[in-house]
C-alpha cells in the first residue's frame, strides 16, 4: 500500500486497493479479525468483488479487551481508578452500553459484506441471538472450525505432569490464578509437577510469585519451539484465560490424547471440551476453588483420566480438515454471483 506507516484509513490506500482488486480480477476480498468499514465500502462501491469478515476470536471480544486495559490502568493510576470505578465501570460494562455499541457495528458488519465467518457453530448461534438477525443475516454466517492435522501415533502414556502453552501476559491468560490453584493442591498431588512453557510480559512477576509462595514442582521453560515434545509427555493443559476464542492449544491437547482443564470463558472453549465436560473439564470462569478440586480429582483419579483420554482421542475427529469443505465450497463456489444471497 502507499501509505504503508498509517494503520487507519487513507485515500491513497483506498485507491490502490481497488486498482489492484481490479486488475487481478479478484473474486474475494476476505478482512481478518477486523473489519475496516471504510475500505469494505469503497470495494462494495468499485469493485464487483465479494466480501468476507473472518472473525478470528469470540464475538464482542472487544468489550473484554477493552475491559481488561481500563482495569489495568485503574491498578496503575490513581486518576483513572476513580474514573474508572465511579464512571466507566457501572456505565460501559454493567450498564452494558459498550456492548451495545459493538453490537450495532457487528449488525452494520454483516449487512455490509457477504460472509462473516466465526470459528464455530456456537458463535453464529450467539450473534444470531444477540443481534435478532434475519433470516438473510443469517445465511451469512459461516462457521469454520480452525483444524488440525491428526497425530497418527499420539503417546498415550504420559507423565504426571500438568502444563500450560501461550503467552504469559497478565490481564488476558491469567497465569497467576494458575498459580493461586497450585498453591491450593501442590502439597496434596505430590507426585505431580506444573510446567509453563511461553514467554511474555508478566514472567518475572510470575516467578517471584512462585518464590514468594513457596510453590514446589513449578518450571518457567521459556518459549518452546517443538510442542509436540510437550505433549507427548503432558497428561493435563490447562487454561486460565479470561477470554479466548478458539484455543488451537486446547485441540492440539486433545489430538496428542492430553486432557484439557479450562475455565468456561466463551462458546469456543464450551464447543471443544463440551458443556457436559465430556472431552476435558469445564471449570466456572475464574473460580479458582472449582478449578483446584478439578485437578484433585483428576489427578488421583486413573481412571477418569483414561476415560477422558478416549473421549477426546475421538473429538479430535471434528477437527480434521475435511469437515470445512463443504462450507469453503458455498463460500468460494458462490464468489462470482452476488445474487445468489
Amino acid at each position: 500500500m502507499p501509505d504503508n506507516e498509517n494503520k487507519s484509513y487513507t485515500n491513497d490506500n483506498g485507491i490502490a486497493l481497488v486498482a489492484e482488486l481490479q486488475s487481478r480480477r479478484i473474486e474475494m476480498l476476505v478482512f481478518v479479525s477486523w473489519l475496516d468499514k471504510r475500505y469494505a465500502r469503497l470495494v462494495r462501491e468499485s469493485v464487483n468483488c465479494k466480501i468476507a469478515f473472518w472473525l478470528h476470536s469470540q464475538p464482542f471480544w472487544e468489550v473484554k479487551r477493552t475491559y481488561l486495559r481500563e482495569k489495568a490502568l485503574a491498578k496503575e493510576k490513581w486518576s483513572y481508578f476513580f474514573r474508572f470505578y465511579a464512571y466507566s465501570y457501572w456505565r460501559n460494562y454493567v450498564g452494558k452500553r459498550f456492548l451495545r455499541g459493538m453490537q450495532n457495528s457487528y449488525k452494520e458488519d454483516i449487512q455490509l459484506v457477504d460472509y462473516v465467518i466465526v470459528l464455530c457453530p456456537e458463535f453464529k448461534q450467539e450473534l444470531t441471538r444477540s443481534l435478532v438477525l434475519s433470516a438473510e443475516e443469517q445465511n451469512k454466517i459461516k462457521p469454520v472450525v480452525n483444524t488440525i492435522v491428526l497425530n497418527p501415533t499420539p503417546i498415550l502414556h504420559k507423565k504426571q505432569e500438568i502444563a500450560y502453552l501461550g503467552r504469559l501476559s497478565r490481564d488476558d491468560k491469567q497465569l497467576h490464578k494458575l498459580l493461586a490453584v497450585w498453591s491450593l493442591v501442590h502439597k496434596q498431588l505430590s507426585g505431580w509437577s506444573l510446567h509453563i512453557y511461553g514467554s511474555g510480559s508478566d514472567e518475572k512477576r510470575l516467578k517471584k510469585i512462585v518464590e514468594q509462595k513457596h510453590l514446589d514442582r513449578v518450571t518457567f521453560h521459556g518459549y518452546k519451539r517443538n510442542t509436540q515434545e510437550v505433549y507427548d509427555r503432558t497428561s493435563i493443559v490447562c487454561l486460565t484465560s479470561f477470554f479466548e476464542g478458539w484455543p488451537m492449544v486446547l485441540i492440539e491437547a486433545q489430538n496428542n490424547g492430553c486432557i484439557p482443564v479450562s475455565f468456561n470463558n466463551g462458546f469456543g472453549v464450551q464447543s471443544i471440551i463440551g458443556k457436559d465436560s465430556k472431552n476435558g473439564i469445564l471449570v466456572p470462569q475464574d473460580d479458582v476453588l472449582a478449578f483446584s478440586n478439578a485437578l484433585l480429582r483428576l489427578c488421583s483419579n486413573q481412571e477418569l483420566r483414561t476415560e477422558l483420554q478416549n473421549n477426546v482421542l475421538k473429538k479430535r475427529l471434528d477437527y480434521v480438515p475435511s469437515v470445512n469443505e463443504e462450507t469453503w465450497n458455498k463460500i468460494l463456489g458462490k464468489s462470482t454471483d452476488r445474487e445468489e444471497l
